[in-house]
């Protein structure tokens, strides 16, 4: 999961490096998948990544609707997760802003 946290966070700073919208900082709070290692041991038979989890909170001077807005730009725009939905993983994101005052 390191790949697509490390992945989703570099497109979110490339895409906020010009306009308004700025992060101050991201927490990755959580990045789970399932894994059956069972088929792993077998030889690999049938093996894959089950669904992703994450759950991110991001220090921003937007608002949520912003930090959304960016979100749907960095799952278009990321090769890491855009490679997962390709192989028929769910991906449940949640990206929580914190707004700076």
């Amino acid at each position: 999961m390191a790949s697509l946290v490390a992945c989703e966070l570099s497109t979110a700073r490339i895409l906020t490096r010009t306009g308004n919208f700025k992060i101050i900082n991201a927490n990755f709070k959580s990045a789970s998948s399932g894994y059956d290692v069972g088929h792993f041991k077998e030889g690999g038979r049938n093996n894959h990544i089950e669904d992703v989890n994450i759950v991110a909170e991001f220090q921003t001077n937007g608002t949520q609707a912003d930090l959304d807005e960016l979100h749907k730009k960095v799952k278009n725009s990321c090769p890491v997760y855009q490679t997962f939905l390709a192989a028929g993983i769910n991906i449940n994101n949640q990206w929580k802003n914190i707004e700076v005052k």
